[in-house]
């Protein structure tokens, strides 16, 4: 989430975080749906089925302020001094085969998508990656020597800190 969105969601400090009590509705809705025999949501609708709709509003809401705010973000500073370190401002900034940049429907898709499917598989990344990495020791070293050269001094200066201390 933050690296998506620059948003931390927290969950152990922030019990009562907005996004993850939303969440906490959803993703259980939706598995019940894939799983239903009979679509009951499209009948006289349940209060599970009210909660999980108000909740969807809710995320959406949130996401459209994101987005919001990386357009204005855009339009508001040259191109030289805007900050693409998150999904919602890459997608803002991104152009198709034509130049044309995405519309806020398209980009609502892939955050709602982020929301919904990306922390599991970012966690399935990440625990790969890793072990990856430690099964190839070259390659270990080939992305750390990448990470020093992109990050430079500063980062390994405050590992050094870290060492210290």
């Amino acid at each position: 989430m933050l690296i998506v969105f620059g948003y931390d969601v927290n969950t152990v400090e922030q019990s009562e975080n907005m996004v993850q009590r939303h969440l906490e509705v959803i993703l259980p809705m939706i598995a019940r749906r894939i799983f239903a025999f009979i679509p009951t949501w499209r009948f006289p609708k349940l209060p599970s089925d009210w909660r999980f709709e108000a909740s969807l509003v809710e995320i959406r809401s949130w996401l459209s302020e994101l987005l919001a705010a990386a357009r204005r973000q855009r339009a508001e500073t040259p191109s030289e001094g805007r900050d693409q370190s998150t999904f919602v401002d890459a997608m803002v900034a991104a152009v198709d085969e034509h130049r044309r940049g995405f519309s806020d429907e398209v980009i609502m898709s892939n955050l709602l998508t982020m929301v919904l499917a990306g922390e599991d598989t970012t966690a399935f990344s990440l625990a790969w990656t890793i072990h990856l990495l430690a099964d190839n020791p070259t390659w270990a070293e080939e992305a750390r020597r990448e990470g020093d050269n992109v990050l430079g001094d500063a980062v390994a200066a405050q590992a050094w800190k870290r060492q210290a201390s």
